[in-house]
């Protein structure tokens, strides 16, 4: 995944916060899933156009992990959102 294309959450996805976890639920492609913890904090940083580098970089502040293990776990974690239809590039 490119540190270099911002991404944000897709316009035809609904969402809910309940408590500490996010709620999404894609009507056209029926996915629903449930965020939590670091999960919940990158959709919330995807409200607005983010880079992966500018995800890690709030990632490594809040959460005490290494940048490239943070790197790597969210670029995964941006390939599944982008392969369920949650995500656009901007």
């Amino acid at each position: 995944m490119s540190d270099s294309t911002p991404r944000q959450q897709a316009a035809d996805v609904y969402h809910c916060e309940l408590d500490d976890e996010f709620v999404v639920f894609h009507p056209s492609r029926q996915v629903y899933i449930r965020l939590r913890d670091s999960a919940a904090a990158i959709w919330r940083l995807l409200a607005q156009p983010r880079t992966l580098s500018e995800l890690v970089a709030e990632l490594s502040l809040s959460y005490d992990i290494e940048e490239e293990r943070c790197r790597n776990e969210t670029s995964d974690f941006l390939t599944q959102l982008a392969e369920a239809g949650l995500l656009r590039t901007c």
